[in-house]
């Protein structure tokens, strides 16, 4: 869809602009690469300002393809996010597994805590050694 607009644009932007080419002798819109160029980069909103068109009827043009691919860029995004946006019995799978993640971090530092109190317990209860024990 983008390759076709830019190529459909380019060649009306082309004919359009024939006339400054005739009239003045400007030549920026003669080459199609040239064309293509600017329609891309008016498609994707860039807007560099390198290359306008010089007729009333290339700046209308213009203007309307502007407001095109703006339309365009934001079906493709939409269109995109609803690639990316999950389904509601995977959004409830995903709630899910936050959940059991949560409580097995729970348990974790509980069994932890676990272990850390029984050592201070057996350090605190330990006998200190003495000379008789030695033997």
């Amino acid at each position: 869809m983008f390759l076709g607009t830019i190529l459909v644009f380019s060649y009306i932007i082309r004919i359009a602009e024939i006339e400054q080419f005739r009239v003045v002798g400007d030549s920026l819109f003669d080459s199609y690469f040239t064309s293509i160029y600017f329609t891309s980069v008016t498609l994707s909103t860039v807007g560099y300002g390198d290359i306008s068109p010089g007729t009333k009827l290339g700046q209308l043009l213009t203007i309307m393809f502007a407001m095109w691919s703006t339309l365009l860029l934001s079906v493709v995004v939409s269109a995109l996010m609803s690639v990316f946006d999950l389904k509601d019995d995977e959004k409830q799978s995903q709630a899910h597994v936050n959940l059991n993640r949560k409580a097995a971090t729970a348990i974790q530092k509980a069994f932890k805590f676990y272990i850390a109190k029984k050592k201070l317990y057996i350090l605190r209860n330990a006998k200190p050694k003495t000379m008789d024990d030695v033997k």
